[in-house]
C-alpha cells in the first residue's frame, strides 16, 4: 500500500493524491494514519520512519520525490493529513482506501476530492478551507456518515439529497458557490448542526419537524423565500439564524425552546409582531432588526440572561420593556420605530450601548430619581424623539452621577424634535464634556 507525495504525483498503486503542489521546506504538521499491521513512512529523501497506529508525525519536507506509505498487508482506517506550512495543494482520489472510516484535510489549498461517495464505511469526512471545485457528489450510499464538512471552498452545484442518512449529525457546507435549494431534512432524528449560510441558495428552508437533537441551524447569507418553518418540538435548538435572505411571514413561536441562546432573523421581509419571549430563560442575542415587524417589544423580564437585543429598522409601537431584571444586558438597540413613553430605568444591567433614536419617546423615567443609569454605559443615543426639556436634563444629570470617566462616551440627545437642555441641565452637559463625554444636544 502507498501513500505517495512528490512535486508531480501523489499516488501509486493505492496512493491518492496526485498533482501535489510544494516546494522544499514545507513543514508538514500533524500527519495521522490509523491502520493494521505496520507501516513505514518514507519521506523520498532518504529516510523513513516506522509509523505508530494514531500518532501524529511532523516532517519538514525534502527536495525529492515525497511521501510514501509501505504495506500491502495494512487496512487504513483513518487518514489525517495534517496542514503545511506553506499549503499543500493538488486532488485527492481516495478510491484506494476502501476501509477508510475518517478522512481530514483541513486547510491546505487541495482543488479536488473525489474516491468516498461509494464507501459506506465512511463516518467522518472533512475538508473544509481549501480551494475544492466541483459539485458535492451523491452521499446515498454512505449510510455510516456521520460528519460532513465541505465549508470554505469553491463548491459549485446543489447540496445532494441527505436522505437516508440517518446517522448524520454534523452537515457543514457554508461560504462556498453553491446553488438550488436546501434539501429535505426528514428523517435525520440525529442532526445536531446544520450549516449552508453563505451561498447562493434559493428556495424556502424545509420543514425542521421531528429534528429533536437539532442544536444549531444556520442558513443566513442566501437568497431565501417563503416563510418560516415551525420550530416547535425543537427542544435541543441552541442557535438558530436565517438573516440576510428574503424570507416573509411572521416570526413563528419561540415557546418551549428551553435551551435557546440565540435567534437572528435580521434583514428579512418579516411581518407581524415580535412573539413572546417568556420563559426563554437562557436566551442572550436576539436580532430582529431591518424586517417589517408591528405590534410592541415584548416583555423581557424572564429573558435574564439576555446580553444583546436588535429590534430597530422596523414598525414597533407601544412603549421600551422594563429592563432592570435584565442584568447581563450590554446592547438595546431599538431605533427607527414608532416607539412611545418613557426611556426606562437603566441602572440594574450592565448596558453599554442604548440606541432609541428616531422613535416619537418623550420622557425619562428617572426624571425625579437619581441613580437611573449604569456605570457600563457609555453610548447612549435618543436623538429625533420627542424628549421634553425635564427628559433631557434628567438623562444628563443621571450621567453625571453614574461618573463614567472611561472608556466610549457618546450622549446624543440633540435631533429633530428633542428640547434644548436649561439651567442644571446645561451645566451637567459641561461636566460631562470636561470628563471627556461627546455630548450632543440642541
Amino acid at each position: 500500500m502507498s501513500f505517495l507525495i512528490n512535486p508531480y504525483i501523489f499516488g501509486l498503486d493505492l496512493g491518492f493524491w496526485t498533482n501535489l503542489l510544494f516546494t522544499s521546506g514545507k513543514i508538514v504538521t500533524g500527519f495521522v494514519a490509523t491502520f493494521t499491521d505496520a507501516l513505514t513512512v518514507n519521506w523520498g529523501d532518504g529516510t523513513t520512519t516506522p509509523l505508530t497506529s494514531g500518532v501524529s508525525v511532523n516532517k519538514t519536507l525534502g527536495t525529492t520525490n515525497g511521501i510514501e506509505l509501505e504495506n500491502d498487508n495494512a487496512v487504513v482506517t483513518k487518514i489525517i493529513c495534517g496542514t503545511s506550512s506553506p499549503r499543500l495543494g493538488g486532488t485527492i482520489n481516495l478510491s484506494a482506501f476502501p476501509n477508510l472510516q475518517e478522512f481530514r484535510c483541513n486547510s491546505n489549498d487541495i482543488t479536488a476530492l473525489s474516491g468516498y461517495a461509494q464507501n459506506s464505511n465512511f463516518k467522518n469526512i472533512q475538508f473544509f478551507d481549501n480551494k475544492v471545485i466541483g459539485s458535492i457528489p451523491s452521499l446515498s450510499a454512505l449510510n455510516n456518515l456521520e460528519n460532513f464538512y465541505c465549508y470554505s471552498n469553491q463548491l459549485t452545484g446543489s447540496i445532494p439529497s441527505l436522505s437516508g442518512l440517518i446517522r448524520l449529525q454534523n452537515f457543514v457546507c457554508h461560504s462556498n458557490q453553491l446553488t438550488g435549494s436546501i434539501p429535505s431534512l426528514s428523517g435525520l432524528n440525529d442532526l445536531q448542526n446544520f450549516s449552508c449560510l453563505q451561498n447562493q441558495l434559493t428556495g424556502s428552508i424545509p420543514s425542521l419537524s421531528g429534528l429533536g437533537n437539532l442544536r444549531i441551524f444556520y442558513c443566513y447569507s442566501n437568497q431565501l423565500t417563503g416563510s418560516f418553518p415551525s420550530l416547535s418540538g425543537l427542544n435541543s435548538l441552541i442557535d438558530f439564524a436565517c438573516y440576510s435572505n428574503q424570507l416573509t411571514g411572521s416570526i413563528p413561536s419561540l415557546s418551549l425552546l428551553s435551551n435557546l441562546r440565540i435567534f437572528r432573523c435580521n434583514n428579512n421581509q418579516l411581518t407581524g409582531t415580535i412573539p413572546n419571549l417568556s420563559g426563554l430563560n437562557n436566551l442572550q442575542f436576539f436580532y430582529c432588526y431591518s424586517n417589517q415587524l408591528t405590534g410592541s417589544i415584548p416583555n423581557l423580564s424572564q429573558t435574564t440572561d439576555l446580553i444583546d437585543f436588535r429590534c430597530n429598522n422596523n414598525q414597533l409601537t407601544g412603549s421600551i420593556p422594563y429592563l432592570r431584571d435584565c442584568f447581563f444586558l450590554e446592547n438595546f438597540v431599538c431605533y427607527s420605530n414608532q416607539l412611545t413613553g418613557l426611556i426606562p430605568n437603566l441602572s440594574g444591567a450592565y448596558v453599554r450601548s442604548f440606541y432609541c433614536y428616531s422613535n416619537q419617546l418623550t420622557g425619562f423615567a428617572g426624571e425625579n430619581v437619581s441613580g437611573y443609569i449604569s456605570n457600563s454605559l457609555g453610548d447612549f443615543r435618543a436623538e429625533n424623539n420627542l424628549l421634553t426639556a425635564n427628559a433631557v436634563n434628567a438623562i444628563l444629570a443621571a450621567f453625571v452621577l453614574a461618573n463614567k470617566t472611561t472608556g466610549t462616551r457618546i450622549l446624543n440627545l440633540g435631533g429633530t424634535g428633542n428640547a434644548s437642555p436649561t439651567g442644571q441641565g446645561i451645566t451637567d452637559k459641561a461636566t460631562l464634556i470636561s470628563r471627556g463625554w461627546t455630548v450632543t444636544t440642541n
